[in-house]
């Protein structure tokens, strides 16, 4: 006889949760925050981006859900790639000037990385397990939780091109920052060489 796994069941009702209130963080509190930026498209369209995602992902919640079986422990397995958030949070907290610091950068690397190895390769592998979960229980399936399946499998999708963009953004800003960080030491090595001549003029 099946059994039902609880506590995989509590968690992804906590990550329903907080995904609830950062979707209403972003919705309310950030408008007022985006006036500053107010005509820059790209900020808009990244805005636009993260509210899709989390009403998407609260979507994608309910319907696993609603799916059951192995479904929710493959989530719960998912879940782990809001291990980047820590590192996200933590990077919004530096000034601008203080990004290019030595523990800037360290947690923007960290941010980077754990981004990369839990939204770009763990993502298409939970899509698999999904996909050979939704297979596997698809006769056993009420009407309900097969329109289901087919939504959050769409969705999922949708998240992970999201999260593409995301990371042609962050990679993008990671090269910006290691030119920056050589251009840094060429500026360095010039002015140097600029009072080594002054000395011996």
């Amino acid at each position: 006889m099946a059994s039902v796994d609880t506590f995989a069941v509590n968690t992804l009702l906590l990550c329903l949760s907080y995904f609830t209130v950062d979707a209403v963080f972003i919705i309310c509190i950030q408008e007022v925050e985006n006036e500053f930026i107010e005509g820059q498209n790209k900020a808009k369209t990244l805005r636009m981006q993260m509210i899709v995602h989390h009403i998407v992902a609260l979507s994608g919640i309910v319907f696993t859900l609603i799916m059951g079986y192995g479904a929710i422990l493959i989530l719960n397995l998912n879940m782990l790639c809001e291990l980047s958030n820590f590192f996200l949070s933590l990077r919004s907290m530096y000034k601008k000037e203080e990004l290019n610091t030595l523990s800037g950068r360290i947690v923007g690397i960290c941010f980077a990385f754990t981004f990369f190895t839990h939204r770009m390769i763990l993502w298409p592998y939970v899509y698999y397990l999904m996909l050979k979960s939704v297979s596997m229980h698809w006769v056993v399936y009420p009407t309900y939780a097969k329109v289901a399946s087919v939504l959050f499998l769409i969705e999922f999708l949708i998240l992970f091109y999201i999260q593409v963009s995301w990371w042609l953004l962050i990679w993008k800003s990671i090269r910006k920052l290691l030119d920056n960080f050589g251009k840094k030491g060429e500026k360095s090595d010039k002015v140097d060489k600029l009072d080594e001549m002054k000395k011996t003029a």
